[in-house]
């Protein structure tokens, strides 16, 4: 019962993950360069905002104090392609959503009392390892992908070709956002989940070879008690 809440709390957790925005996200910065007379000097001013999910990306940029901000929101997975590596984006959504299904088909599997019953004990033990070592690399894969896509694109720069050349930057201030805590929690979860089951067939097994050796050691008092008068006839 406790692996199926951890695992309903984990397929909770991830799907908040993928329904939300801040995967990623940054302060937007610009730099300018003023000229005083013949003297020329770069100076910098916060000019918005950019974050970054799964489906759905957000930003804000000021490009001036006499100017409006522009916003716009945008394809996540498209402004992957120009800011990153789409490739990387796919597999860690690609990981995610095959991760919740089965969550879902383990958590159903373990709640359902009739077909945990109905199956044989050596079934009971390998379906939930099976399955959960499955949803263990299906979220490691997850977030290693995304890891890496941050580290090598995403904290360098959240920005696109044209915005750096515009003078605007990310540079410093990108982080991972609650989003993709949401996921590393849930994949955390499914790694406690793995654990609990692995330790409870060994628990099992132990208990099935304790019971193997009681019914022998019965067996074999048996025997003597039956020997015993048969020996003193002779």
């Amino acid at each position: 019962m406790t692996i199926g809440v951890l695992n309903v709390l984990a397929a909770t957790l991830m799907s908040v993950a993928i329904g939300t925005n801040k995967w990623a996200e940054a302060s937007v910065v610009r730099n300018i360069a003023i000229s005083s007379g013949n003297l020329t000097r770069d100076a910098s001013f916060t000019a918005g905002f950019k974050y970054i999910g799964m489906f759905r990306g957000c930003e804000e940029k000021k490009y001036g104090s006499y100017f409006e901000p522009r916003s716009r929101c945008f394809n996540a997975l498209e402004e992957y392609g120009e800011i990153a590596k789409a490739e990387l984006a796919y597999a860690a959504l690609i990981s995610c959503c095959l991760c919740i299904c089965l969550q879902v088909i383990i958590t159903y599997i373990l709640l359902y009392d009739e077909l945990v019953r109905s199956a044989s004990k050596r079934m009971q033990c390998t379906i939930p390892t099976v399955t959960m070592s499955f949803i263990v690399f299906l979220g490691s894969t997850s977030f290693g992908s995304y890891v890496y896509l941050y580290r090598q694109y995403l904290q360098v720069s959240l920005l696109s070709k044209s915005d750096r050349q515009d003078g605007f930057s990310t540079q410093g201030s990108s982080s991972l956002g609650f989003s993709f805590w949401l996921m590393a929690v849930a994949s955390l979860l499914n790694i406690l989940s793995l654990l609990m089951i692995i330790v409870g067939n060994l628990k099992r097994g132990k208990e099935t070879l304790s019971f193997g050796r009681r019914n022998i050691n019965k067996s074999d008092v048996t025997l003597k008690q039956r020997d015993g008068p048969v020996m003193m006839m002779y």
